[in-house]
């Protein structure tokens, strides 16, 4: 074999293996929708919870208000991509919620995900909010009775 032959096969061989690795990329690569699923999954395993206040929810739209350290964020999740809460009445979802924030990040937060709610749905019947019940209060109570 001449050398300019074994030159044109290395190139087209090292031609291919670029196109090949280019065409796995592509095929593997992630789109929108499923890059914020994963940034909610992740936030709602790793984040930390604190309470927040929910003003205002609008065709899937929330805004939200949180402190951390003595800094306020302000945020807001489009609920889109949660079917059980985006079709959800407003008047249950407005008021006091748990968030998840990102200890890294404080402003990367989320108020609810596909395993997890921060909002407190739990209303009495003059309509103000309760505090969820969470197993810690819920044990307390189970002793107590």
């Amino acid at each position: 074999m001449s050398a300019s032959l074994q030159i044109m096969l290395l190139s087209l061989l090292a031609c291919l293996l670029v196109v090949a690795a280019a065409l796995i990329v592509w095929r593997h690569r992630r789109n929108p929708g499923e890059k914020e699923r994963r940034r909610r999954i992740m936030l709602h395993r790793t984040g930390r919870m604190v309470e927040a206040m929910v003003a205002d929810f609008h065709e899937s739209l929330v805004w939200y208000s949180y402190t951390v350290s003595g800094v306020s964020y302000y945020a807001s999740q489009d609920l889109s991509g949660l079917s059980s809460l985006a079709a959800g009445d407003s008047s249950g979802i407005i008021g006091p919620a748990y968030i998840k924030y990102s200890p890294r990040n404080p402003a990367n937060s989320i108020v609810a995900c596909e395993e997890w709610s921060g909002f407190w749905r739990n209303r009495d019947a003059a309509g103000t909010n309760r505090k969820p019940h969470l197993e810690k209060e819920r044990l307390t109570d189970e002793k107590t009775a």
